[in-house]
């Protein structure tokens, strides 16, 4: 596995603070860099997606979303897995940037629909498969990453 260094980090752009939280003699694998944890969680994610390329940072989005959507205490719309599912094709290659992106609008209703349902329910986005989509380099990183969380 490839070793980093802070200028690694620093020469990418979108290292948040990480070198804020390890001295400039700091280097490490990508696992290394989610391991220290004197650096907050999110800007370990920020600095190790900006290091990843396009593809894997789309399949991490969609492992995130995926997660998210197995975490739902109800049965999820069908329209979110399809989306998942295109993601990860267009991730390969297997899909258009149009049907990504049919697939995309298709979970954002199918979340708002939920949510009108339910006015206790919230939708929330998953942060660190946002995170991961913001730093993939097209428009149409992954589906939207959507949770529900009951208002307080």
């Amino acid at each position: 596995m490839k070793t980093h260094t802070i200028a690694d980090v620093r020469r990418n752009g979108n290292f948040y603070k990480f070198p804020n939280y390890v001295p400039e003699t700091w280097s490490g694998t990508l696992i290394d860099m989610l391991s220290v944890t004197n650096v907050p969680a999110e800007d370990r994610i920020w600095a190790v997606t900006g290091l990843l390329d396009d593809r894997t940072n789309r399949l991490f989005a969609i492992w995130n979303a995926r997660t998210a959507i197995e975490r739902y205490d109800h049965a999820p719309d069908p329209r979110s897995i399809t989306a998942c599912d295109v993601a990860e094709r267009y991730a390969n290659g297997q899909a258009t940037a149009d049907e990504l992106a049919v697939a995309e609008d298709a979970a954002w209703w199918a979340a708002k629909e939920y949510a009108s349902a339910h006015p206790d329910i919230i939708i929330t986005s998953v942060e660190s498969a946002r995170l991961a989509a913001a730093n993939a380099e097209r428009r149409h990183a992954l589906p939207e990453a959507v949770f529900f969380q009951r208002r307080q």
